[in-house]
């Protein structure tokens, strides 16, 4: 993925499915925010509400793939830099929003190998997260693990940045 300095990017996707069908994300830029801005929506944390009811019905494909590019977002995502977006119907969204709009599909279960990525962000201490995930590979529980390894950066973010302003 190229980076380009001053921008968020999403990610460029391209998936073609067991019956062929394709599914393709172009890539768009936006500005990033300023370092007097917050970049996190903090206010608002964690991004839950909007899927509360587990879900009966298969995850759409689409969001199945927004999630996967929000697993490997989350991978590259470095350390003071905005939360990754990935384009999903169209629209850039945050990977905490693409958790939340998965989080109610507990019947489906995540690809090996995004389990294998998700579990290659987490790290020591993270261990009851690894058992949970390793029982429950549904996108349900993938996606609590994952909002759950985000909420963490962005504390860690506002942590450094409050001692960094304290020692100025």
């Amino acid at each position: 993925m190229q980076r380009m300095p001053g921008k968020r990017l999403s990610l460029v996707c391209q998936r073609t499915s067991d019956s062929g069908a394709t599914a393709k994300f172009a890539a768009m830029a936006t500005p990033a925010p300023s370092a007097e801005t917050s970049a996190f929506p903090l206010s608002v944390w964690p991004p839950r509400a909007a899927m509360s009811k587990l879900s009966t019905k298969p995850i759409p494909r689409d969001l199945a793939t927004a999630f996967c590019e929000a697993v490997l977002s989350y991978q590259d995502w470095a350390s003071g830099n905005a939360e990754p977006t990935v384009v999903f119907c169209g629209h850039v969204e945050p990977i905490s929003t693409i958790c939340a709009m998965v989080e109610s599909f507990k019947g489906d279960q995540i690809p090996g190998d995004i389990f294998l990525h998700l579990c290659a962000c987490m790290r020591v201490g993270d261990e009851n997260l690894k058992i949970d995930l390793a029982s429950d590979h549904s996108y349900s529980k993938a996606a609590d693990c994952l909002l759950q390894l985000i909420q963490r950066r962005v504390t860690e973010y506002v942590r450094r940045e409050v001692s960094r302003r304290d020692r100025a």
